[in-house]
């Protein structure tokens, strides 16, 4: 078969869809707001980076920041942000990209965006 299959134990045959690599290269985004939660971020890090592996997303950057998600001075945030080449962002969860304060960030379609949030 041009795809890969398996067999079940009941007989049926199951198509495995192949993961699709994004046109574009992976960033995992983590960050902390304080100095004080250094080995947090690592940890952190670690947790996107084996979740992005996870959904068989290979990353290419990993990203670490020190600051708070209530205001815009995020400047490797922006840097990922405007990179064009950036084709996907892996957070740990949402407050990790955007506060509430954070503006102007533009979401993809509905159906485009895998959210395995809880």
């Amino acid at each position: 078969m041009p795809v890969p299959v398996r067999q079940a134990p009941s007989g049926t045959w199951l198509v495995d869809e192949p993961a699709v690599q994004p046109s574009g290269r992976v960033v995992a985004y983590c960050r902390v707001s304080s100095a004080e939660q250094k080995a947090d971020l690592d940890r952190q890090v670690a947790r996107v980076v084996q979740g992005a592996t996870g959904l068989g997303l290979l990353v290419a950057e990993v990203v670490t920041e020190v600051g708070s998600g209530l205001n815009g001075r995020r400047r490797k945030l922006h840097r990922v942000l405007s990179d064009p080449k950036a084709a996907v962002i892996v957070v740990e969860h949402r407050g990790r990209l955007a506060a509430p304060a954070m503006r102007g960030i533009m979401t993809a379609p509905p159906g485009e965006v895998q959210d395995t949030s809880p």
